[in-house]
């Protein structure tokens, strides 16, 4: 899974046609039933209707990593939880939702976890930092 659409009312579903158009593929899909979008509107993406499978993928991630101990470590750190509840009330995890939150040394290493894991596809960081910034001149100048 790289993209998980918690809920399928008018956001969500927006956000899935957005990723059906750019040819996303690799999707799971929450949804409480409490929606009218019917099932063959899903697209064929696999569903769950149970919240805790669908963060039971995300801890299944989180404890395959080498050292679990420094990981549960990092996730009791006020600044990381921050982050981590910023993130889960977007609908879907994707690049552009992370930078809308506010930059540090956490989003940049939860971004990294998400892209070694699947879950995000890799971009190059200094790029976007780049366009950035040269969008920042740009906007300074006129």
């Amino acid at each position: 899974m790289k993209i998980l659409i918690a809920g399928l009312g008018s956001i969500g579903r927006r956000h899935l046609r957005n990723l059906m158009s750019l040819g996303e593929k690799d999707i799971l899909l929450y949804r409480t039933r409490r929606s009218s979008l019917p099932d063959d509107e899903l697209g064929g993406f696999p569903v769950v209707i149970d919240l805790r499978e669908a963060l039971d993928r995300l801890r299944e991630a989180l404890v395959r990593v080498d050292r679990p101990d420094l990981m549960l470590d990092w996730l009791k750190k006020a600044d990381v939880r921050r982050t981590l509840q910023a993130v889960a009330g977007h609908r879907a995890v994707t690049h552009e939702a992370l930078d809308t939150l506010p930059p540090g040394r956490t989003l940049v290493h939860l971004r990294s976890m998400l892209v070694a894991a699947g879950a995000l596809s890799a971009r190059d960081e200094r790029l976007v930092a780049l366009e950035r910034w040269i969008g920042q001149v740009i906007a300074g100048r006129t």
